[in-house]
């Protein structure tokens, strides 16, 4: 989970307003320079302005943002805009409820019930302090954000580096479970992320993710809803959100990287918010996995355990 910090939710822009730059890109998964727009969203910050396309792949059907903002100006994002930024709705505002990993954390310690635990992107801690409590492993966190960092250390009482995966100091072969919850779809190159957690991992290495689910933001986040949530078309949130993944495309993202499923799964809500809204949510939450149970129609939030394999 990416995280802000949220002493700094409202930073104000000066006279010059910041730059946004914004780039062309091709799909990650199977290099396709071949897409088709879906829907277009234009974000301000400050006087600047960028339009952003959330585009699908014609191959291999990945849904992914071109162009979008390069790394550069999506740091001006969580610096400046911090309080409009889905990480900061999800990962940092009063959000330290650790239970929802209660079940992923059930079933990782049924494959791998001893070793390395290494969360990356882990906001203020919540999975790791859910994990010490079980007592199994050895828990590392991975956080960019310096305040983010430092809540996680104190939060989990363990190790946290205040850098990403490529800056941490992790030895090649050293993992034995990477937990990436909510982090893929905020990256620029998810592919290069996952192999080189690939190399990290062990020979048995278990790798668990979770995104958000395309079929069901599609639903909730564009056309007529979205129109009476926010006044928009389409609010797919660009800046931050560099790809949308369904079951389909991340499982395959995930078996070029290396991986081969070992469980695909509906991911436990993040329960925020007043009793009537928690409600609602845990609500949909067994009506969706009902439907996957049932029906195997996967419209929640996509949540897969892999394992390492050779390539």
């Amino acid at each position: 989970m990416l995280v802000s910090n949220r002493a700094a939710t409202r930073r104000p822009l000066d006279s010059r307003s910041p730059q946004l730059d914004t780039e062309q890109c091709n799909c990650s998964s199977c290099g396709s320079e071949e897409s088709r727009r879906l829907f277009t969203e234009v974000y301000h910050l400050g006087k600047a302005r960028a339009e952003l396309g959330i585009v699908k792949c014609r191959q291999c059907g990945l849904v992914y943002v071109s162009p979008r903002l390069t790394p550069q100006s999506v740091e001006k994002v969580y610096q400046l805009d911090t309080a409009t930024t889905i990480s900061d709705e999800y990962c940092w505002s009063g959000c330290m409820d650790g239970h929802r990993f209660h079940h992923l954390l059930h079933k990782l310690k049924r494959l791998q019930p001893s070793g390395r635990l290494v969360d990356v992107g882990c906001g203020g801690g919540q999975l790791l302090a859910e994990a010490r409590r079980t007592g199994s492993w050895e828990l590392f966190g991975v956080e960019p954000s310096p305040m983010a960092a430092k809540l996680a250390a104190k939060h989990a009482n363990c190790t946290v580096w205040e850098s990403t995966l490529h800056e941490s100091p992790l030895e090649i072969d050293s993992v034995d479970i990477m937990a990436m919850i909510g982090v893929l779809e905020h990256l620029h190159d998810p592919l290069g992320t996952l192999r080189y957690a690939h190399r990290l991992l062990k020979s048995d290495g278990l790798l668990a993710v979770y995104v958000p689910n395309f079929n069901y933001l599609r639903l909730k986040d564009t056309g007529p809803v979205a129109w009476l949530r926010s006044r928009r078309w389409s609010n797919l949130h660009p800046q931050e959100h560099m790809f949308h993944f369904t079951t389909q495309s991340l499982t395959r993202l995930l078996r070029v990287a290396g991986f081969e499923l070992v469980d695909v799964d509906i991911g436990y809500p993040f329960l925020r918010g007043g009793r009537v809204k928690r409600c609602l949510k845990l609500a949909a939450y067994g009506a969706v996995r009902g439907i996957w149970k049932i029906a195997g129609v996967h419209c929640g939030g996509i949540e897969c355990i892999t394992r390492r394999c050779e390539i």
